[in-house]
């Protein structure tokens, strides 16, 4: 058996009665336990070939065999983020770096879907999976992680770019955006949902096709996770701003 990946239901640990266990063979048909646990771990070749023989592990499906001549890397789509991560980061720095298999190995990441290999990714949005482990569910590239992640704290926003302000920042951290624009109320709106000299920062303008701007998204709520669009006219908003092509007329 050569170029051949093991995935198979190895030993457990408190509250999950087995875990994913890895081998492989390689491309001269050597084998190298990756990562082996509790009874059903298979530590060397013997162990590995019995497992796969094993009547009541064929019948219930308790292993895959993964071609890597062929590039069957469909065990990327089955475990979970933080695994698959960390098994392509060792089947290309122990075994594709040495020669030891054909081919890179790559995972999709789940936000850009674009390959990642052996420069690496990462693994977020951590989750239990059964007894006393918590795992990464989602794998991403580098690039994705970059995007997503808070210019301020370094959080990572779980792919909600779209919670990042214009410069980078979370939620949690608007109020540290020196450059984030703050209008103030000055005249109540039509629900009483503001208050006249209130503060708020602004989320984003809106300009009608003449460039006019009519109304403006502020951010609201305890931990600025309420974004609202109101009238322009209700904050101290300079009249340049509002027409940038016109001069206040001065009586």
């Amino acid at each position: 058996m050569k170029n051949k990946l093991i995935t198979y239901q190895g030993g457990g640990y408190d509250g999950c009665i087995w875990e994913w266990n890895f081998g492989i063979f390689d491309d001269d048909g050597e084998f190298h336990d990756i990562y082996s646990s509790g009874c059903d771990g298979c530590e060397n070749e013997k162990e590995m070939i019995e497992f796969i023989n094993d009547t009541h592990n064929i019948k219930h499906g308790n292993f895959s065999i993964w071609d890597m001549s062929k590039k069957e890397y469909g065990f990327t789509n089955i475990l979970m983020g933080g695994i698959v991560v960390e098994l392509v980061r060792r089947l290309n720095d122990d075994f594709w770096d040495y020669g030891m298999i054909p081919h890179e190995v790559t995972y999709e990441c789940d936000g850009c879907k674009n390959d990642v290999g052996s420069f690496g990714g990462l693994s977020v949005n951590p989750v239990g999976c059964g007894g006393i482990v918590i795992m990464d569910d989602t794998k991403i590239c580098e690039e994705c992680y970059s995007l997503d992640r808070c210019f301020n704290c370094g959080e990572y926003e779980s792919g909600l770019n779209e919670t990042l302000n214009i410069n980078g920042y979370c939620q949690n951290c608007y109020d540290d955006d020196g450059d984030m624009d703050v209008v103030v109320v000055q005249k109540i709106d039509e629900y009483d949902e503001l208050e006249i000299d209130e503060e708020y920062k602004v989320w984003e303008y809106h300009r009608n096709s003449n460039d006019i701007l009519t109304d403006i998204t502020i951010v609201m709520g305890r931990w600025n996770d309420e974004y609202e669009k109101f009238p322009v006219e209700l904050f101290n908003v300079d009249y340049g701003v509002i027409n940038p092509h016109q001069m206040r007329l001065i009586s």
